[in-house]
């Protein structure tokens, strides 16, 4: 949307007006499909629709066939990768993460050490107050020599 409030769209297509009830049961969207027969709201989870003049094909490997059946041996059907720091598993949103709480951890598993923190230190307080206030004056001075 345009800052006058103008629709416009990046791709050559036809506009289609719908409601999403998932997301707003009462609002009211405006989409850009490709072909005429194509339908919006897509369903929830579904893949995106996109113009890269490429053609769609199956890949080889893919995550479809590796998943294979219901028992599958991980229990919750969704494929897991080990990587350095800890398991990856494909989440919401097709995309392969590490859990928060395992990324929590890298510091500890590196042996990085921290200074237990005190929360009456006003000594470090005001120390970390006032570098802080000199960083910041130096940015305006620089700004203000352009």
């Amino acid at each position: 949307m345009g800052r006058d409030h103008t629709i416009f769209a990046l791709q050559k297509g036809f506009v289609r007006y719908y409601r999403d009830p998932d997301r707003h049961a009462e609002r009211k969207y405006i989409g850009v499909v490709f072909e005429r027969g194509m339908e919006l709201p897509r369903g929830k989870g579904g893949s995106r629709w996109r113009r890269l003049g490429l053609e769609e094909r199956a890949m080889e490997g893919s995550v479809e066939e590796e998943e294979g059946g219901e028992g599958s041996g991980d229990g919750g059907g969704t494929p897991a990768v080990k990587g350095g720091g800890g398991e990856v598993v494909l989440r919401e949103g097709y995309q392969y993460r590490e859990s928060n709480w395992s990324i929590g951890r890298t510091a500890e598993r590196a042996g990085v050490k921290v200074r237990a923190y005190k929360p009456n230190d006003r000594w470090l307080a005001w120390r970390k107050t006032n570098e802080r206030k000199e960083r910041n004056a130096e940015k305006r001075s620089l700004r203000r020599k352009k």
